[in-house]
């Protein structure tokens, strides 16, 4: 029996004992690969006698809301959210003239990402701004941007980094951040230890926004902050970000979903 799992082809055994499937039977779940074969992982939802264009809208739903699962198994859509997440992070730098800027507090912030989006939404074209508005309800062509209170009244700085790979990446405190890193490690206020280790313990920083502190800054003032004293600074770094970043090191998916009606995707 032939099936088509994501974007790749399958073929699934029917000659076993008690075998659950029939032929033309949808199978909806995930498969994950083990001694050059694929295997099921977690509970499958089965259809039976599904339409086509009902199962063309399963595999678009489940490029557009469950994108990193989907991204396992088709990569040429995986490829194409990468490049999509490049040219992304290039408007970025474009727009900002670097990778990493720091803004005093998080309304500033809020609204100069809103200016940023709204830039992006006027480059794309009127057709694909249209009907995402209509999507999603839009008053204006700009997508909704959301962020909680306490980040909106933060006042100690926030540093927004974009990197290809994640996306643009928030760190709340920032003056701290850079107040203690510019120390070298020497006369650290706990304010400035506590900020540094949050640093490198929140897990949606990403090693790479580390490090491009540490490129500028160095690492000692990190290390210091979890009492590593007796080691290299820069080998000292690479224990901590292994330790607290780990989910980093393994292959990881873009977190962008592709629209598939769109010519060209917008950042929403």
């Amino acid at each position: 029996m032939g099936g088509l799992a994501g974007g790749f082809e399958a073929h699934i055994r029917m000659n076993m004992a008690d075998c659950p499937f029939t032929p033309g039977m949808v199978v909806y779940g995930a498969v994950t690969p083990w001694r050059g074969e694929w295997y099921w992982s977690g509970a499958q939802k089965t259809f039976e006698n599904m339409l086509e264009h009902e199962e063309i809208n399963i595999r678009k739903e489940m490029l557009e809301r469950s994108s990193s699962i989907a991204y396992r198994y088709c990569p040429a859509e995986a490829a194409k959210a990468l490049e999509f997440a490049r040219e992304i992070h290039a408007k970025f730098v474009a727009h900002y003239g670097s990778n990493l800027v720091v803004f005093p507090d998080g309304l500033a912030l809020a609204a100069a990402e809103q200016k940023r989006m709204a830039a992006e939404w006027r480059a794309s074209d009127p057709d694909d701004v249209a009907r995402v508005m209509r999507e999603r309800g839009l008053e204006h062509p700009r997508p909704r941007m959301s962020f909680p209170p306490e980040f909106l009244n933060h006042d100690q700085g926030i540093g927004a980094f974009s990197y290809p790979d994640e996306g643009v990446e928030y760190s709340l405190r920032f003056n701290q951040v850079l107040s203690g890193l510019r120390k070298k490690g020497a006369g650290l206020t706990n304010e400035e230890m506590d900020a540094l280790r949050h640093l490198l313990t929140d897990a949606a920083i990403s090693p790479v926004f580390v490090r491009r502190q540490v490129a500028e800054h160095g690492a000692e003032s990190l290390t210091e902050s979890f009492l590593l004293r007796n080691a290299p600074s820069e080998l000292a770094l690479e224990f901590l970000l292994r330790q607290h970043k780990g989910q980093f090191y393994r292959k990881r998916y873009p977190t962008l979903s592709l629209q598939q009606k769109a010519s060209k995707p917008i950042e929403r």
